[in-house]
C-alpha cells in the first residue's frame, strides 16, 4: 500500500498493522460541510450522502476547485473512510497549513494539493486563509489564479 503513503514519511504503518493516510477529501467549508447538499455554496468534493460528478464543479472550474490535501493531523486508515479520511476547512482553525496545523506537516513550507482536474500543486503555509476557503468549494462561484497559494 506504499503507493498510498507520502513519499517523505518514514513509517506509514499504525499501531493496528493498518496503514495511515496523508492525504484527506475536503468535504467544503465549515465543520458542518460534509452535511450539505452539492448546490450549497460551502460543499467540496466529499460529503456524507452526496455524490458529485465533474459536471457539479461548473461554477468554480475543476482546475481551482481542491479535492484532497495532505496532512500529519488526525490521520486513519487509508480505507477507513469517514472523518478520519475526508476534513471541512474550518474558519475557526485559521491558518490552514503547517505543522499542528489541519493540513500540511509533511513538508517544510506547504502541502501538496489535489485539484478536480488532476493537477497537483504546493499551497505554502502562509497562503490567504480565504483563498483557500474559496478553492474548497464546488460552488461557491469564487474561482482564484493558482498563484494565489503561494502565500503571503
Amino acid at each position: 500500500m506504499r503507493i498510498f503513503d507520502c513519499p517523505s514519511v518514514t513509517n506509514p504503518v499504525r499501531a493496528d498493522g493498518s496503514f495511515s493516510t496523508f492525504y484527506v477529501g475536503i468535504t467544503g467549508v465549515g465543520p458542518d460541510s460534509a452535511t450539505l447538499p452539492a448546490t450549497h455554496r460551502r460543499s467540496g468534493a466529499f460529503g456524507i450522502t452526496r455524490a458529485i460528478g465533474f459536471s457539479d464543479i461548473i461554477a468554480d472550474g475543476l482546475s481551482t476547485t481542491m479535492v484532497v490535501v495532505e496532512t500529519l493531523q488526525i490521520q486513519g486508515a487509508w480505507i477507513q473512510a469517514g472523518a478520519a479520511t475526508t476534513r471541512a476547512v474550518d474558519p475557526a482553525e485559521r491558518p490552514y497549513i503547517g505543522p499542528n496545523r489541519p493540513f500540511g506537516g509533511n513538508h517544510r513550507g506547504g502541502a501538496y494539493v489535489l485539484f478536480a482536474d488532476g493537477s497537483v500543486r504546493f499551497a505554502k503555509d502562509g497562503v490567504n486563509p480565504t483563498v483557500f476557503e474559496s478553492m474548497a468549494t464546488i460552488n461557491g462561484n469564487d474561482p482564484y489564479r493558482m498563484g494565489e497559494l503561494d502565500g503571503d
